[in-house]
Order: C-alpha cells, then sequence, then structure tokens
C-alpha cells in the first residue's frame, strides 16, 4: 500500500500547493513493506523527496532532500510525518539517519518535531527517530 494517493496535494505553511507523485524504484516497486518512498512535485519538477529503506528489524534508513525553497514552508515536516506513519504500518518502529553536524537545520528539525535522539562523532550526528508519534528510542550508531 502506497503512504500517498497519487497526484494528491499538500497545502504548505505559505499557501504553496505541491503534489505527491510516484516514486518508483528499479524493480517497479513504489511502495513495500522494505522501502518507501514520497515525492513532491511543484512546476513539473521535484521538490522533495524522502524514502526509507529496511535495514534490519524494525529499523530503517532515511533520506531525506528538500529544495531549499520548500524548507522553511514546511515540506519537510509533511512527508517526514506522512512517511512516518507509513513505516510505523509495516512494522518499522524507528528511522536511523546519519547527518553531518554542520546540518544545524535539519538537526533541529528532527530533534524538536521528531524527537529524535542523536549520537555525535566528529563531523557527523547518528540519529534514530521513532516512526511513531509519543515513541522515544536509544541512539547507537546505524
Amino acid at each position: 500500500m502506497s503512504p500517498f494517493a497519487e497526484g494528491e496535494q499538500l497545502v504548505l505553511r505559505d499557501g504553496t500547493v505541491v503534489a505527491l507523485l510516484a516514486d518508483v524504484d528499479r524493480d517497479g516497486v513504489i511502495c513495500a513493506d522494505e522501502r518507501a518512498a514520497i515525492v513532491a512535485g511543484s512546476g513539473g519538477g521535484t521538490v522533495g523527496r524522502v524514502a526509507y529503506v529496511r535495514a534490519y528489524g524494525p529499523r530503517a534508513v532515511l533520506t531525506l532532500e528538500v529544495d531549499e525553497a520548500f524548507w522553511q514552508r514546511g515540506l519537510p515536516e509533511l512527508l517526514l510525518a506522512r512517511l512516518r506513519a507509513s513505516a510505523a504500518g509495516v512494522g518499522i518502529s524507528t528511522f536511523v539517519m546519519r547527518v553531518r553536524a554542520s546540518d544545524v537545520r535539519l538537526l533541529a528539525l528532527l530533534r524538536e518535531q521528531f524527537a529524535a535522539e542523536e549520537a555525535r562523532e566528529g563531523a557527523r550526528v547518528d540519529l534514530e527517530l521513532p516512526t511513531a508519534a509519543g515513541a522515544r528510542t536509544s541512539c547507537t550508531a546505524p
């Protein structure tokens, strides 16, 4: 089951509308228990993408990419919230992600909005965040 309806529209903080698009991987999969992705499009181009690939057990590696012009409009939060719900529905309890320590905007978003816990090592930060609201994880390097 896909985490969204193809063509579904999201309204961002400033009223901008983006459409959710299918992100078919090389195997022709849109969403499965092992991986899922949500792509946001606007003006004929891709402006954001969030995805996970199950790593082992109930854990999955998270990726998040959002066009600079859409970051402050709330697109990262909307995409990640939608993907979290989808992942929780297929038994994934924890997302893991490695981020540059200099990416303070992403780190703040994941800590403040999604209860991420972190372990810092030099120039990188390993994060864990729960897929269900209110859940907590214990942070270890992925």
